[in-house]
């Protein structure tokens, strides 16, 4: 098993080359970037060009690929925003139409922007007895495309943020008879050969993206777009993603996502199982030993087995409250709303991580109050769309106080982040319960937001 660009990069080091050229460091770091500063080369002869497709990190995108089970694979040291970008550009094109789930990351907002690209939103069920969202069915696919005709692609998030998986199968099969792509973010799936999921692409996806540097060992900001079928032509795509990316990738990020590769394929694979298997312990003695809940599969729909999303508001604590208890322990959570708190484990977590965690668990049970249930406020109404998302984010702006912006035209994406979920998209109408809903939710939400007037930006 090799990891070719890791192992070229780290032999091209070690002949001790007169580096001429970027980055300033030459190779020389200093505390514990001297070991990343050795394998930081630019776009040079022994090292290749992510963007032309030669050399080692063609041949460790291939690995990936193989590794998906898809045709082929592109490296990205820009996050997933440069593949959900590329994908929009090749299936939909500028002032095309696109069907996409409501609940997607707002760079597909930001996306859409650019490319003055038509929205048709579909919206996915709720959980039995849950303020989550649950899977898109096939069914609602098909009425999508029957109600929106001028469509090129439909554009699906799974798994979410709380680790809940769409079956993809069935849905690919009815874009692909209607002659539409299916566009996946994969982002928090990176990890699913690991645990013998299906990939998107070997589910029918033609256009996907995992976030390496989300469940895998891979440093931050390294991603892979996979190309699953003969719609799109790498080179054509591997042209677009220029558009989006950096000119001067990092090859460290690069050779992580080869790295990470390869230890997956070695002895990584194995402690993800592992650590599926400790998840599934830990939600079963949640849900037996304390007053808390933890989604599991049978709650009405699959979930990522490396996903923990545990319900604190049944036992009268927010997520928020719940958060701040945790990080008195030192524990830190991916993601807390006003009644979840959502973890990421992976193949790094083993027992030591998951007793430590069990511990923090039970210490924040001690302050709840199962008597007063802590119930999220419900969601506002759809909003209406007054102008397109183009012409409100990159129109006229004005910047008011989101407690008088009723009756305005949002300029801005209006997300918590976490998960970065748009509650308002730009060209939306903002009402009394959107900034209801906001101020609850208020992490990570200006005070003062940007308003568009229809007159100046129509």
């Amino acid at each position: 098993m090799t990891a070719p660009l890791y192992d070229s990069l780290t032999a091209f080091s070690a002949t001790n080359p007169l580096r001429m050229h970027m980055p300033g460091h030459k190779g020389i770091g200093s505390g514990l970037f001297s070991a990343i500063a050795q394998i930081d080369f630019t776009e040079i002869a022994p090292t290749g060009n992510p963007y032309t497709g030669e050399g080692p990190i063609a041949e460790a995108e291939h690995l990936c690929a193989a590794y998906a089970g898809t045709k082929e694979a592109l490296f990205y040291t820009c996050g997933s925003t440069q593949g959900i970008h590329t994908m929009l550009l090749e299936a939909v094109g500028a002032g095309g139409h696109l069907i996409l789930e409501r609940g997607c990351h707002k760079s597909v907002y930001y996306a859409m922007a650019l490319l003055d690209i038509t929205p048709h939103y579909i919206y996915a069920p709720s959980l039995p007895d849950s303020s989550l969202s649950g899977p898109i069915t096939p069914e609602i696919i098909s009425n999508a495309i029957e109600m929106f005709p001028t469509a090129s692609a439909v554009f699906l998030t799974s798994p979410t943020y709380y680790g809940i998986i769409t079956d993809l199968t069935q849905i690919s099969a009815v874009c692909h008879r209607h002659g539409l792509s299916l566009l996946v973010d994969q982002a928090h799936g990176a990890h699913f050969p690991a645990l013998g999921l299906p990939s998107a692409p070997q589910q029918g996806a033609d256009l996907s993206v995992v976030s390496t540097h989300k469940t895998w060992p891979a440093l931050g900001s390294s991603s892979i777009l996979y190309i699953g079928s003969d719609r799109f032509d790498k080179l054509h795509v591997k042209k677009s993603s220029t558009i989006f990316g950096t000119t001067s990738p990092s090859y460290p990020i690069m050779a992580s996502i080869d790295y990470a590769r390869e230890q997956l394929e070695q002895r990584d694979g194995i402690l993800y199982r592992t650590s599926a298997n400790l998840v599934h312990a830990l939600r079963d003695r949640i849900n037996c030993e304390t007053p808390f809940h933890a989604l599991v599969p049978t709650d009405g729909a699959m979930l990522d087995p490396c996903r923990l999303t545990i319900d604190v508001g049944c036992a009268g604590l927010s997520g928020y409250e719940a958060d701040t208890l945790l990080q008195n322990e030192n524990i830190y959570v991916e993601m807390a709303d006003e009644r979840y708190l959502v973890l990421i484990l992976t193949c790094r977590d083993q027992e030591a991580q998951f007793n430590r965690l069990w511990n923090g668990i039970t210490t924040l049970s001690s302050h709840c109050c199962a008597l007063n249930e802590h119930r999220p406020l419900p969601l506002p109404p759809a909003p209406v769309q007054k102008l397109t998302i183009r012409q409100a984010l990159f129109g006229r702006q004005n910047y008011i106080p989101l407690k008088d912006a009723a009756g305005q035209i949002s300029g801005c994406i209006l997300a918590p982040y976490p998960p970065g979920i748009p509650i308002l998209a730009p060209g939306e109408e903002i009402t009394e319960k959107h900034i209801a809903y906001l101020q609850k939710k208020s992490y990570n939400i200006e005070e003062r937001i940007a308003v568009v007037s229809a007159a100046d930006n129509s």
